[in-house]
C-alpha cells in the first residue's frame, strides 16, 4: 500500500501533463486503498488527486463537478478515520469552495457549498489555529460566501446584504490571522 501511496504523490508533482498524471495518481491511491482502506493519508492522497484534476479541468473550461464530488467523498472517508487532522478538514473545505466557484462561474447557484466550506475550514482552525494557511483558506471561503450573499441581496431586494456584510467581516478577521 505504501508504494502505491508514495507513487501517487510523486505522480502529482513531477510536472508532466497534468490530467494524465492526476488520473495515474488517482489510480495508484485506489490500488493502495484496495490493499489497506484504513489509512487516512491514502484517502487524503486520492482526494487531493481528484481535487487537482477538478481544478485542472476547470482551468481548461471543462465541468469539474464529478471530480470535486469524488474528492469531497474521499476527504470525508479520511475524516472518518482521523477527525483530528486539520488538513483533511481544510482540503474538503477547499473542494467545496472550488466546486461552489465552478457553479457560480457557470451562473448556477453554488447551493450550500460555500457554507460547507466555511464549516470545514472553521473546524481546521479549531484543531490547529496557529497555522496561517488555514486562516487564509477560511477567509477565502467567507469572502466567496459574502460575495454570493451580497449579489443575491441585490437581486432579491437587499435581504441577503446584512449576512454578506457579516461574512466580509469574518473574512477580514480570518485574513488578519493569516
Amino acid at each position: 500500500a505504501s508504494a502505491h501511496t508514495n507513487r501517487g504523490y510523486a505522480l502529482q508533482v513531477r510536472g508532466e501533463d497534468a490530467a494524465p498524471a492526476y488520473r495515474a495518481a488517482e489510480a495508484d491511491f485506489g490500488q493502495a486503498l484496495a490493499i489497506n482502506p484504513e489509512r487516512d493519508e491514502t484517502w487524503m492522497g486520492r482526494g487531493s488527486a481528484r481535487l487537482n484534476l477538478g481544478l485542472h479541468r476547470a482551468e481548461q473550461g471543462q465541468v469539474p463537478d464529478a471530480e470535486y464530488g469524488a474528492a469531497i467523498e474521499d476527504f470525508a472517508e479520511a475524516l472518518k478515520r482521523n477527525p483530528g487532522r486539520p488538513d483533511s478538514w481544510s482540503r474538503r473545505g477547499g473542494a467545496c469552495k472550488s466546486w461552489g466557484d465552478a457553479r457560480a462561474g457557470r451562473g448556477e447557484d453554488p447551493g450550500d457549498l460555500y457554507d460547507r466550506a466555511i464549516a470545514d475550514h472553521e473546524q481546521a482552525v479549531k484543531i490547529h489555529g496557529r497555522r496561517p494557511d488555514l486562516w487564509k483558506e477560511l477567509g477565502d471561503a467567507r469572502a466567496a460566501a459574502a460575495r454570493l450573499r451580497i449579489r443575491r441581496g441585490g437581486e432579491r431586494g437587499g435581504r441577503s446584504v446584512p449576512l454578506g456584510i457579516a461574512l466580509w467581516a469574518g473574512a477580514a478577521e480570518a485574513y488578519g490571522r493569516a
